[in-house]
C-alpha cells in the first residue's frame, strides 16, 4: 500500500508543481486550436502516451535489468539511454539546449527504487502513468474539442 501511494502521489505532486501556473483545459484547447489535426490524431496521441508508459518501464527496467551484469550497470545504462532518447531533438539540432539531466537522474532513481523494493514493474507503470497523466488529459481534451468542432 505504501509503495502504491508513493507511485501515485510523488509523480502527481511533481506534475502539480511543474504545471501549477497552467490549466489543463486551456492547454487542451490550445493544442486543438494550434494544430489542424483530426480528432483521431489526438486519441492516438493519448493512447501512445498511455502505452509508452508501459513500454518504457518494460525496456528501462525489466530488459536492462535481466540483460545486465549487475544492478549498478543496469541503472547507469538506463539513465544514459533515457537521456539520449529524451534529448533526440538536441542531437538533431532542432533545439539548442539539453533538457534537465538532473530531473532524469531523479526519475531514473525513483523508478528503479520502485522496481527494486517491489520486485515488480507494476508500481513503475502506475507511477509512469501518473507522471504522463497531464499530457494524456491534454490530448484527450484536444480530441474532445476536435469532435465538438466537427459536430458543429
Amino acid at each position: 500500500i505504501i509503495l502504491l501511494l508513493i507511485a501515485i502521489l510523488i509523480p502527481i505532486i511533481w506534475q502539480f508543481f511543474k504545471m501549477r501556473d497552467q490549466n489543463i483545459l486551456i492547454l487542451g484547447k490550445f493544442l486543438y486550436l494550434s494544430s489542424n489535426a483530426k480528432p483521431r490524431i489526438f486519441i492516438v496521441n493519448s493512447l501512445f502516451l498511455f502505452s509508452n508508459s508501459i513500454a518504457e518501464e518494460i525496456f528501462f527496467r525489466i530488459i536492462l535489468f535481466y540483460f545486465s551484469s549487475n544492478l549498478v550497470v543496469a541503472v547507469i545504462t538506463s539513465y544514459i539511454i533515457f537521456c539520449v532518447v529524451h534529448n533526440m531533438d538536441y542531437f538533431r539540432k532542432k533545439t539548442s539546449k539539453i533538457q534537465n539531466l538532473f530531473d532524469y537522474l531523479i526519475w531514473t532513481s525513483f523508478f528503479w527504487s520502485l522496481f527494486i523494493f517491489s520486485h515488480t514493474f507494476t508500481y513503475g507503470i502506475i507511477a509512469h502513468l501518473c507522471f504522463n497523466l497531464p499530457n494524456i488529459l491534454i490530448a484527450i481534451l484536444a480530441s474532445w474539442y476536435a469532435f465538438k468542432a466537427k459536430l458543429n
